[in-house]
């Protein structure tokens, strides 16, 4: 059987998807990173290091590299990769080269908020209340529409990044002072749930799926949660899936508040928890071989065990600075 080639952009310290990927049959492993200290780099079985993605080079290096390693398909692992990817993917589809990530229009949900709100406006689908301006937020709040306290967020960005919880309008003032492109939504105080779905590269229909109960973040990212049922949430997702033509590996956060599901935001590509999802059971990067071989994946069953406690936990690794070879991996 021949060999499947997938070049994973920015690993970073997502070594967890490079081993799913590399206990696949037949799959070979090309990394990349900006930084020769992403861990991730040395668990693949071949990697590069890269400029910057902001460099005006980036894309010629990404082509020779894809070129040199025979490389069926290109896996982005953070926002700022998968959205220039997407807007550029004619330059590797003429080689064969499959972009494994949404369309440029469903990119864009994931990466600017704005979009998100406003597309989930126009089809009616629950999400929170979002404002694009200040002006716009006051008249909302004359109108009774909203009030204090709210959330304001950069309209791109991610982590966690200059998020705030505001309680008044001196302090929401304050905060927009010397920022721009910021949002304010309505604060929800309920709790968050994240899903981890796949949906075809060749049909866009939503093969599978994983839904957890966030009970700890770090950094913007998932640190413990709870596997909970995804039949009351089912519904929704399968419209949005439809409406925003999602493929591939997606994150979809949502919160429960007063009875009503409510889009929070949209990641075209593998969230952080992930790894939760393969732990009980799943396993995207599988899908992912078989769209890339040509295969249509059939619909799985849904099914994963419920009220699973998840947790992450920290590792070392150990690399030599001459050699840039990984040496040891332990638990830290």
């Amino acid at each position: 059987m021949d060999m499947t080639n997938i070049l994973i952009l920015t690993v970073g310290t997502r070594v967890k998807i490079v081993e799913y990927f590399k206990a696949l049959p037949h799959v070979k492993v090309v990394c990349t990173d900006a930084s020769l200290n992403a861990p991730a780099l040395y668990f693949g079985d071949v990697h590069y290091q890269m400029p910057r993605f902001t460099d005006p080079t980036y894309l010629d290096r990404v082509l020779e590299i894809c070129e040199a390693e025979d490389i069926d398909g290109i896996l982005p692992i953070i926002d700022t990769t998968a959205f220039m990817l997407s807007q550029n993917q004619q330059r590797f589809s003429q080689k064969n080269i499959k972009i494994i990530t949404s369309p440029p229009e469903a990119v864009a949900l994931s990466y600017d908020k704005r979009k998100l709100a406003r597309f989930c406006h126009d089809n009616q689908l629950p999400t929170i209340p979002t404002f694009e301006s200040l002006s716009d937020f006051k008249c909302a709040r004359e109108a009774g529409q909203i009030d204090f306290p709210v959330f304001v967020k950069p309209a791109i960005g991610s982590g966690s990044v200059d998020n705030y919880k505001v309680s008044d309008m001196t302090e929401l003032e304050a905060v927009l002072v010397d920022k721009t492109n910021m949002i304010i939504q309505a604060f929800v105080d309920g709790p968050e749930f994240g899903i981890d779905a796949y949906c075809d590269l060749e049909t866009g229909e939503l093969v599978d799926l994983f839904v957890k109960e966030k009970l700890l973040m770090r950094g913007g990212e998932t640190d413990k949660a709870r596997s909970v049922d995804q039949e009351p949430i089912l519904s929704i997702l399968r419209d949005l899936v439809r409406r925003a033509n999602l493929r591939g590996p997606i994150d979809v956060e949502f919160f429960y508040d007063h009875g009503q599901w409510l889009i929070s935001e949209i990641n075209t590509r593998f969230g952080g928890g992930y790894p939760f999802a393969q732990a009980c059971g799943k396993n995207y990067p599988q899908l992912i071989v078989n769209n890339l071989n040509g295969e249509r994946n059939q619909v799985q069953n849904f099914e994963y065990p419920l009220n699973m406690i998840l947790m992450k936990y920290p590792e070392v690794v150990v690399s030599s600075m001459d050699s840039n070879v990984l040496l040891q991996s332990k638990v830290g």
